[in-house]
């Protein structure tokens, strides 16, 4: 399902976008629309965009919510049970300071992505090569996971928050710290 007609009119309108349904839908086209809310409930196939976002009011996702290379800006409350993931390489992919619920994936498998601040509940760094560098302070509150061959750069901040679980298959490249690699124990 191709849900560029349908943005056409909420940009208009400037009205909600509420993704429904179980088959694959994308978010696409020329406009980059301004909503007011965004609602992503679809549990059984991903829902892709590769147009910004960009929501004055909340964002809400239940299902796997892919922004590619785009831009998801979001003023309001987000309310994350499922998993958004990004490729992008801007500097603001996701919006900073916000409390992530379910999962945040970067992506972009040559890393030179941006992991802005923020409290997550579960953090995922796909890069298998490149460095993912933090803009701020990330608090993680349950799995904080990276893969081999990528490295993730905390620069001068911290990484906070109550880890459960941290899956290290990447590298931390900071001098200040123990560089760490997945030698397979």
């Amino acid at each position: 399902m191709e849900i560029s007609s349908q943005m056409r009119r909420c940009q208009q309108q400037a009205t909600h976008l509420h993704s429904i349904g179980s088959a694959a839908q994308s978010i696409n086209g020329t406009i980059s629309p301004a909503l007011n809310n965004l609602t992503i409930s679809n549990t059984s196939s991903t829902v892709t965009s590769s147009v910004d976002l960009t929501c004055s009011g909340n964002f809400t996702n239940s299902g796997e919510f892919d922004m590619t290379s785009a831009v998801l800006a979001v003023a309001g409350t987000i309310t994350n049970t499922g998993t958004v993931k990004t490729a992008s390489q801007s500097a603001s992919p996701l919006p900073s300071g916000k409390t992530w619920g379910g999962t945040v994936q970067y992506y972009n498998s040559t890393g030179n992505q941006t992991a802005v601040d923020g409290t997550f509940n579960n953090l995922t760094f796909s890069n298998t090569s490149g460095i993912q560098t933090a803009s701020g302070n990330l608090t993680v509150n349950g799995t904080l996971t990276t893969t081999l061959g990528g490295f993730l750069n905390m620069a001068t901040n911290q990484l906070l928050g109550t880890l459960s679980t941290i899956n290290n298959g990447g590298n931390n490249p900071n001098p200040k710290h123990k560089r760490c690699t997945n030698s397979g124990k």
